[in-house]
């Protein structure tokens, strides 16, 4: 499993996805299980949640990689 952090335009949430992403980041290794804690404890570990443009907002997206 690959485990994508999306960064969006608020205005645009629903169809947030790797091709209309502001920002793409891939969380490192690989992970079996994809927990949406896992990103969020990634995001908290970071500056990336603290320094979000006004209008911005993250998704969590998992998937084969």
């Amino acid at each position: 499993m690959a485990v994508l952090v999306l960064v969006c335009a608020m205005a645009s949430m629903a169809g947030c996805s790797p091709a209309s992403a502001i920002d793409v980041i891939r969380l490192p290794g690989r992970h079996v299980l994809c927990p949406p804690m896992l990103g969020q404890g990634f995001i908290a570990e970071t500056a990336l949640g603290r320094d979000l443009a006004p209008g911005e907002a993250v998704k969590i997206v998992c998937g084969r990689a």
